[in-house]
């Protein structure tokens, strides 16, 4: 569960931040404009980031502001995903991707036993290609951001998607469609 994890915490503090800038505003078709290119962009430089990080191009950061090593700080990600860059080169993958299910076959199979890969972003991106994942981050978007709450709810869920395997969580999954509806019936009553 996710009660405990840093994600979730870093989640809230995301979605802390993001209803203080937008609270006073109203939330609208244009907002959603400007929402879904930017929703697309973040998680394409996210892919992006994940792969730097997992090749050692932020190690000096980890150590000098923590005073630990990267792998330390992030639970052993560093790790499962360098095993994931040895099998998967981002520059030379099919454009329509490997294959939903892909990932967690290949990782298992070097692990020896059923693994996670702890990144659902990185994990749908290599899957569905780079053309579905930001279709995917499109619909995610468009169809669950119809006001402020649902948007933070989907703000919330995209953190989580960056360093963990939320998919695998059906609690998870089922509250954030759950809350997702109450806000859209909510909108539609008012």
């Amino acid at each position: 569960m996710l009660s405990l994890k840093r994600v979730s915490l870093i989640g809230l503090v995301v979605v802390f931040l993001f209803y203080i800038l937008l609270k006073k505003k109203e939330f609208s078709a244009l907002n959603l404009k400007i929402i879904l290119p930017f929703a697309i962009i973040i998680n394409l430089i996210l892919v992006y980031l994940i792969y730097n990080f997992t090749m050692s191009e932020y190690d000096y950061l980890f150590s000098e502001y923590t005073g630990r090593f990267t792998d330390d700080v992030v639970s052993g990600r560093k790790g499962i995903y360098f095993v994931f860059f040895e099998k998967f080169d981002l520059s030379k993958f099919s454009i329509l991707g490997e294959g939903i299910g892909k990932v967690m076959h290949v990782i298992s199979e070097r692990a020896g036993y059923k693994f996670n890969f702890h990144s659902d972003i990185l994990k749908n991106y290599t899957e569905m290609g780079p053309i579905m994942f930001v279709v995917w981050i499109y619909f995610l978007y468009k169809l669950n951001s119809k006001n402020l709450i649902s948007f933070l709810y989907i703000i919330y869920i995209n953190v989580l998607f960056i360093s963990d395997n939320a998919f695998v969580y059906f609690d998870v999954l089922f509250l954030f469609y759950f809350f997702i509806g109450i806000s859209l019936i909510e909108q539609q009553e008012n």
